[in-house]
């Protein structure tokens, strides 16, 4: 689904060498990818991100006075930790430990950091249960960090409903993205659960080398544009061993992404995982180099999707779907509808299995303007791919 693309403005392009030399990193997983060496991007990526897990200063939330009682606002509170641990040049943690309620208005993490940072969440991040003005339309955003672990086993709970409940009665007319990582670098996000949100769970915007894997998110089957992940402007992503289920597309990729890495990843109840829409307003977009691997869907609306509109500048190019088993909840299990204008290139499918999540029915596959390969078996049979 949409949304506004353009809330955070670009990293700036010089980098200290003090915050772990992250514009040499850049350049070779730039250099090593315009040699199509997936391997190395992937070795690069968690090589960068390994600093993560030295130990360091802890700055626990509790001791900067949050209650976590569920009932009280902790977020000046978990904002003051926030700052003082993002100025601690010695790798701190800031710790949101378990056992606790956070509930939190609003949440802004601003960088940059004098260090590589971690923030530990095993407590629950509750938002409150009401409908209200956020800024930006984010609950939580961390912003402007080069290098920063998230990991644990806590909750990020949007408590979505009244916002769903709000929609349907016409009381407001969109709610705020759960958690947002905006002009960041170096990200490094695992094992936590997300919940509810009121509308997307995890949105990625002009963010490059970040790592998503081990999380959970859920909201209900008919929870309106409630997106698992959606990426946009973003470069060098990877998302794995996850499991998503929502009212909307597990994972969606939208405008100017390039260099997407998704495996292992079970989705489903939703829409699947999508390229699109692109180019509504006849605008210019670019997706390239997205790799979809090892994925099972269930029940989803479409296992694969990708959706341009039919009169925009919209390039989409270099994508491949391997080894993907499941069932589709429609009639089109693959649905590839490409601009008039600007076909889609270098589309490859291999091993691609789905069936009907209804044995009683029958599924077909759509392909509009696209130009590919297929190899192995294409379940259902796949006949409108043009070949390059």
């Amino acid at each position: 689904m949409a949304t506004s693309k353009d809330d955070y403005q670009p990293l700036p392009s010089t980098i200290s060498s003090s915050r772990l030399g992250a514009k040499k990193n850049q350049q070779l997983i730039s250099n090593h990818y315009q040699r199509g060496s997936v391997c190395t991007f992937t070795f690069l990526l968690f090589a960068s991100l390994a600093v993560g897990v030295l130990s360091g200063p802890i700055y626990n939330v509790i001791h900067k006075g949050a209650k976590g009682d569920g009932k009280t606002d902790d977020a000046q509170a978990l904002t003051d930790t926030w700052n003082a641990a993002c100025s601690d040049s010695k790798v701190p943690t800031l710790l949101i430990p378990s056992g606790y309620t956070f509930l939190a208005d609003q949440l802004y993490f601003q960088g940059p950091c004098k260090s590589y940072i971690r923030v530990q969440v095993d407590g629950t991040i509750l938002s409150p249960y009401k409908i209200r003005a956020v800024r930006e339309n984010h609950w939580i955003s961390f912003v402007g960090i080069e290098g920063i672990t998230i990991n644990g086993t806590g909750y990020i709970d949007g408590q979505g409903a009244v916002w769903y409940d709000g929609r349907a009665k016409q009381k407001c007319k969109s709610g705020p993205t759960a958690f947002v990582v905006g002009n960041c670098s170096h990200v490094n996000l695992k094992g936590l659960n997300f919940k509810n949100s009121p509308m997307m769970h995890l949105t990625i915007q002009r963010s490059f080398v970040v790592s998503v894997s081990g999380i959970t998110i859920t909201a209900p089957e008919d929870s309106p544009n409630t997106d698992g992940i959606h990426i946009q402007r973003s470069r060098h992503i990877q998302i794995s061993h996850s499991v998503i289920g929502t009212g909307d597309d597990c994972i969606s990729i939208e405008t100017n992404t390039k260099d997407v890495n998704i495996s292992h990843v079970r989705c489903g109840p939703g829409h699947g995982i999508s390229i699109g829409s692109l180019g509504e307003d006849d605008s210019e977009a670019k997706v390239e180099g997205i790799r979809v691997s090892h994925c099972q869907f269930n029940g989803t609306t479409n296992g694969v999707r990708i959706k341009t509109c039919q009169t925009s500048a919209v390039q989409v190019s270099d994508v491949r779907y391997v080894d993907l088993v499941g069932s589709s909840a429609t009639d089109e299990a693959i649905l590839i509808k490409c601009s008039q204008s600007h076909p889609c290139t270098d589309i490859v499918l291999d091993n691609v299995r789905l069936k009907s999540a209804d044995p009683r029915r029958n599924i077909t596959n759509f392909c509009f303007n696209a130009f590919g390969t297929k190899k192995h078996p294409i379940v259902p049979a796949l006949s409108c791919l043009t070949p390059n």
